[in-house]
């Protein structure tokens, strides 16, 4: 418990002294800052659209709200990867909404090899709360989670401080999670993710940690 509330008190510091800032609005999205990708399972990239005020992924007409759910063929399933942009330590935030069962994410400490994304983690914001999920190249394990309600249909910022293997969530300024993975992933890209649902990203700001 002392350690963690170190972390927590480190964390709180460190953010006030974020190095190397990126801050986007995607009121007038600009393209050529980001780069689409995809996970390997997935045969397509499926873009992000721009729509007044914010971005959204692109779902194909024609499927059912389960095979939405599901991914399947990739449906619904979009990625951006901010270029030239790579950290260990990081503070994240970005204000992001969704539709019934859509399921926004920030990604970090991502690995990639050309449009094609590896090891990351994935902080996800849904109707009943947040998970963070740590993929390592094979597989997906929850690092951890939170369960509240989060209203879809409005913007909620959505924020993330990393620091080794220490993550402080927070959702509309109220810190919701707090966990620990003893075997962190190493320094990596950052980027956005969307899927299960209509998802908008509307500002995204990320930061390396000093």
């Amino acid at each position: 418990m002392l350690r963690r509330c170190l972390c927590l008190v480190c964390l709180g510091i460190t953010t006030l002294v974020a190095a190397q800032t990126v801050k986007v609005d995607f009121t007038n999205w600009a393209q050529s800052q980001w780069l689409p990708c995809r996970e390997e399972r997935f045969p397509k990239i499926v873009p992000f659209v721009q729509r007044q005020g914010y971005i959204e992924n692109y779902i194909a007409p024609g499927y059912s709200e389960k095979e939405i759910v599901a991914a399947k063929d990739g449906i619904g399933v979009s990625m951006l990867m901010l270029r030239d942009f790579s950290a260990c330590d990081v503070a994240a935030r970005c204000e992001t909404a969704f539709d019934r069962k859509g399921a926004p994410s920030i990604m970090f400490r991502a690995q990639r090899t050309g449009d094609i994304t590896g090891p990351m983690y994935s902080l996800v914001l849904y109707e009943q709360g947040v998970n963070l999920w740590k993929y390592d190249g094979k597989k997906w394990a929850k690092v951890g989670a939170s369960k509240f309600p989060v209203q879809p249909g409005i913007f909620h910022e959505l924020r993330v401080y990393a620091r080794a293997g220490t993550f402080a969530v927070y959702v509309n300024h109220e810190r919701k999670l707090v966990c620990d993975d003893p075997k962190p992933l190493p320094a990596g890209e950052a980027g956005l993710w969307s899927g299960e649902g209509p998802c908008r990203f509307r500002r995204f700001r990320i930061g390396k940690l000093n």
